[in-house]
């Protein structure tokens, strides 16, 4: 094999390197970026529905122990928690 042809595969090997290294940096901020996109809408879900969660078990175990319950305001209870939360708060 002559050495223009080694230089000529030495080349192509590093090209190859060269672009498998960009495409799997690219692949790879992809997918870091939609899982932080996607930790950020299940952190706005949980908080608009933990304090519904927290006031229908509080009435569930009102209920169980025979009480009577007041249902306008566990609808008021349930509205304010499921609010989004503000933009200083993100």
């Amino acid at each position: 094999m002559n050495r223009k042809a080694m230089m000529d595969d030495f080349f192509d090997f590093i090209f190859t390197v060269f672009a498998a290294f960009f495409i799997l940096l690219f692949l790879w901020l992809y997918v870091s970026s939609s899982q932080r996109n996607n930790e950020a809408e299940t952190n706005k879900f949980v908080y608009s529905t933990e304090g519904s969660t927290n006031e229908i078990n509080n009435y569930r175990f009102n209920l169980e122990k025979g009480e009577e319950i007041n249902m306008v305001s566990l609808q008021y209870e349930i509205s304010f928690w499921r609010e989004k939360p503000s933009e200083e708060e993100e």
